[in-house]
């Protein structure tokens, strides 16, 4: 199965359409699925909800992506060719969102409101649309609710089915390669992987599917984003994404189908020598 990979634009448009729009394409460039936009309509009511008080009202105000943004952005996207997405960050901006993207995204911030996720699911049911969750800073007791969350969303209703997806998550920015726990996306069951590793270490993907992941999230940057940009430490450039989109597809490739035995015919040349009981 192939991983979808999201580029995820957040803050580093610096405040720019054009930077967005070029981000846009280095990610169809690089091969990415999806490029991911981060969509709040009021940095007061962000940093109210989070209650992150006015040093992160202004962060939010500087890199906040304007509403007649979206559809210049989701058309870019869809004239190049690469999917669009967003993270809808306040409940009363998912009404927005809905006619620009593919798939939603819910940020680790917010995973534990399950009303809010719920919110999501009209704009969902009976489609193709996923709702897709990162699971960073969840205890154990809030990663089981999302998991039950997922297997109701999918069981539906009257309504339709919903395909809620989660992400492995280190919400550590960058998150140093020894606590990224890969392994949590295979024990836990999970979906994939929302990667913030440090940029030092482009492998994290690849090793993410090879443990099991089928969806990686992964920050994008331009060569002249800002270096003072939130997103920056931990942001992909152009090249070390594609290099990091070719090792993960290499990893799909090397981890193979099944059934192998059957289907391998890379032993066909040696299969003569084979001693015979």
């Amino acid at each position: 199965m192939r991983t979808m990979v999201i580029a995820e634009i957040g803050s580093c448009h610096d405040g720019d359409i054009g930077r967005a729009f070029r981000l846009i394409e280095a990610a169809k460039d690089a091969g990415g699925d999806y490029a991911k936009v981060q969509f709040w309509s009021s940095a007061k009511r962000l940093a109210e909800r989070r209650q992150s008080g006015p040093h992160y009202e202004a962060i939010y105000e500087r890199y906040r992506v304007p509403e007649d943004w979206l559809s210049a952005l989701a058309n870019r996207a869809a004239a190049i060719g690469i999917g669009f997405m967003a993270t809808g960050y306040l409940p009363e901006d998912l009404a927005t969102l809905a006619p620009y993207v593919a798939h939603w995204k819910v940020a680790s911030f917010e995973a534990a409101d399950e009303e809010f996720i719920r919110a999501h699911f009209p704009y969902c049911a009976g489609t193709d649309r996923h709702v897709i969750v990162s699971t960073g800073l969840q205890s154990n007791a809030t990663l089981q609710s999302l998991k039950i969350l997922r297997h109701a969303a999918a069981l539906g209703g009257m309504k339709g089915t919903v395909q809620v997806r989660l992400l492995h998550c280190v919400s550590a920015y960058p998150a140093p390669v020894a606590s990224l726990a890969l392994r949590q996306i295979r024990s836990e069951e999970l979906d994939g992987f929302s990667d913030h590793a440090a940029v030092g270490w482009i492998a994290s993907g690849a090793v993410a599917v090879a443990c099991g992941a089928k969806i990686l999230e992964v920050h994008l940057r331009l060569q002249e984003t800002d270096e003072q940009n939130p997103d920056a430490p931990h942001a992909l450039l152009p090249d070390q994404l594609q290099r990091y989109i070719r090792h993960v597809r290499a990893a799909e490739a090397a981890i193979g189908d099944e059934p192998w035995r059957k289907n391998n015919t890379a032993e066909d040349e040696m299969r003569k020598y084979r001693v015979q009981p």
